[in-house]
């Protein structure tokens, strides 16, 4: 049986050269943490993340929606085997939070289910027969483990992710080297590059130093596929160019970031930011409850919303809705029976 040696120690030599990128991340994300936003803005950029997010791990893929084509997919029912790649990432993403911080493989099983559903008749199960991984050519770079020896590898790999790394250089190196490894471990037959990327998002996220922003590793890794791939495609355990290439991403991906929220209308935000709350505190009693329900789930589709006032007539709930949206305290997004809102 293989055994995939993980984590890799850098060489010291490289270690110098991976340090001055985690020195930039530190920066930035400490800059990050400090840029003036107010919380709409906030919401609005973590949702906008989010979908890109989701989208640019599909593109990898060779999905050909653009983010306009995205921004109006029916989360609720999405029909096109596009809009799936990119609804199911969207839901898998926005369930990494719940996952608890001791990582099992019924986890990842269960992240790969909602990702590949309807794409896979075997969503979630582990790889029971051979497979290979080709380059564009059609060629053969990296035969993948048995199916024979996938759970003890899967093991033997979670079992180093939940180790607690108190170094940040270290734990960034293994959320590195995880994106890496598990590629190569190859668990499922299809879906292991989307099961990965969310892998690391959940990672990152455990992490709790970029607060609750979502960076865009996706786009970044999209912009760069060729590199990616190629990095990836390598059967070695000298895993510091992938390391360099992917502190790189986040320090891309940190930059982007504080340059979006830099360039948003931010002309008397503070004064929005008062406007918004003044509108809350005059809203009615239900429709101030209806915008807390909302808030506290990332979406709700009207269905969910209306079963809390079971004794109130659907008509009335739906024009409190409507005149919420009008306000712009939420945010409408699908169209007919496939609407569902945000704030």
């Amino acid at each position: 049986m293989r055994i995939l040696k993980f984590p890799v120690k850098i060489n010291p030599s490289n270690s110098k050269k991976l340090q001055l990128l985690v020195d930039k991340i530190i920066i930035l994300a400490k800059a990050l943490q400090h840029i003036p936003i107010n919380n709409v803005q906030k919401q609005n950029i973590f949702h906008q993340e989010l979908l890109k997010s989701s989208l640019f791990s599909a593109k990898i893929e060779g999905n050909q929606l653009t983010l306009i084509q995205a921004q109006q997919i029916d989360l609720t029912n999405p029909r096109k085997k596009s809009h799936l790649e990119v609804s199911n990432v969207l839901k898998a993403r926005s369930k990494i939070k719940k996952i608890p911080e001791q990582l099992e493989i019924s986890h990842l099983q269960n992240l790969h289910q909602v990702i590949m559903h309807k794409l896979l008749d075997n969503a979630g199960k582990l790889r029971l027969e051979s497979s290979a991984i080709f380059d564009q050519f059609g060629n053969i770079v990296y035969l993948t483990p048995s199916p024979e020896e996938i759970k003890l590898m899967l093991q033997s790999f979670l079992k180093n992710i939940n180790q607690k790394y108190e170094d940040l250089n270290q734990q960034l190196f293994v959320v590195a080297q995880s994106h890496y490894y598990f590629e190569k471990i190859h668990p499922f037959l299809d879906g292991n590059g989307r099961t990965g990327r969310i892998l690391t998002h959940y990672l990152l996220c455990r992490l709790k130093f970029f607060g609750d922003f979502v960076l865009p590793l996706d786009e970044y890794f999209n912009q760069n596929r060729s590199k990616y791939y190629r990095l990836l495609e390598k059967n070695t355990t000298n895993v510091f160019e992938f390391v360099k290439f992917f502190l790189e991403g986040i320090v891309w991906s940190l930059e982007k970031l504080l340059e979006d929220i830099s360039n948003l209308d931010d002309q008397n935000v503070f004064d929005k930011s008062a406007i918004t709350k003044q509108k809350i505190i005059n809203l009615l009693p239900r429709r101030q409850e209806i915008l807390q329900i909302v808030t506290d789930h990332e979406y709700c589709s009207f269905n969910f919303i209306s079963r809390r006032f079971s004794t109130i007539p659907k008509r009335t709930i739906a024009n409190d809705i409507s005149q919420l949206v009008k306000q712009k305290l939420m945010i409408k997004h699908g169209q007919t029976r496939g609407v569902v809102y945000s704030v």
